[in-house]
């Protein structure tokens, strides 16, 4: 029984889209010698089922990984994203 399960997953996976989404939070801010401030970002990478949701201002972000396993990330101010198909 476990084989025809396997051999189901692996068709299923030949039809369905699968997405990568990288979210680039706030990270430390460095102070450069000269004065000046360098933000850095903290990525994290998701793989998703289905094209994740995002908001029009960017702060809210909706996306079901391949686990089944729901996110829903809000952040109080807009950040960076990446969204690439993977397969």
């Amino acid at each position: 029984m476990k084989i025809h399960n396997k051999i189901w997953e692996w068709l299923k996976s030949l039809f369905v889209d699968r997405y990568e989404i990288t979210i680039y939070f706030p990270g430390p801010v460095t102070e450069m010698p000269d004065g000046s401030k360098v933000h850095g970002a903290n990525p994290k990478t998701f793989i998703c089922k289905k094209k994740p949701v995002v908001s029009k201002d960017k702060c809210l972000f909706r996306f079901a990984t391949l686990e089944k396993k729901v996110y829903k990330v809000e952040t109080t101010s807009p950040v960076g994203y990446d969204i690439v198909k993977v397969k």
